[in-house]
């Protein structure tokens, strides 16, 4: 995501982290607590941006650091009391096939609801999740090929973020937990599980 060349163009496939916490306030507008477990090697750089954000936008982020797989319950347990809600980040030492079902099972037992990044994850019990398809960033990709081919070959140079953000939410975690996601987040949900 950190390709620049001269003259280059493209839209990013990651959800804006501030897109993701207004996500977050508007379902759970109470939480302020926000647990985020993550690899300093492979998402420390997201984790340093969404620390600004989050403390911009009133959350408190609550970082824990994982460094194998092996840690990675130990540190969710430990962290589990001190969060109102957990921030899941595409970080493949925190989330594997078989930590996956440990967290949401841990989660879902202490009454901690989980933001995810994808509809599989909302699917497999996290509360909510906003994600990027595929077909929307190819319209918007070929919308921004017509914009540089209209400018005659002046050069435009920017990585833009995706314009349609896919909401999903999981009703059935929120009922199991107690949420009452307000009805304007439910009425603008893309997927309801």
């Amino acid at each position: 995501h950190d390709l620049t060349a001269p003259n280059m163009a493209g839209i990013r496939l990651d959800v804006p982290i501030e897109r993701q916490f207004k996500t977050l306030r508007s379902a759970l507008p109470l939480a302020r607590r926000i647990g985020v477990l993550y690899d300093p090697e492979k998402t420390g750089n997201l984790v340093q941006e969404a620390r600004l954000t989050a403390k911009a936008m009133g959350f408190e982020l609550i970082e824990r650091e994982v460094h194998t797989e092996k840690d990675m319950p130990v540190v969710l347990r430990a962290v589990i009391p001190k969060i109102e809600a957990l921030w899941l980040v595409p970080d493949s030492t925190v989330l594997t096939e078989d930590s996956l079902k440990f967290v949401m099972g841990t989660t879902l037992d202490a009454n901690v609801p989980v933001v995810g990044f994808s509809s599989e994850l909302v699917r497999s019990g996290a509360l909510v999740g906003l994600s990027v398809r595929y077909e929307d960033v190819g319209w918007q990709a070929g919308a921004l090929a017509r914009k540089i081919l209209s400018e005659q070959g002046r050069p435009v140079t920017s990585m833009f973020p995706p314009e349609r953000l896919r909401l999903a939410l999981n009703l059935k975690t929120a009922r199991f937990l107690g949420i009452v996601i307000p009805s304007e987040v439910v009425s603008n949900a893309d997927e309801l599980y």
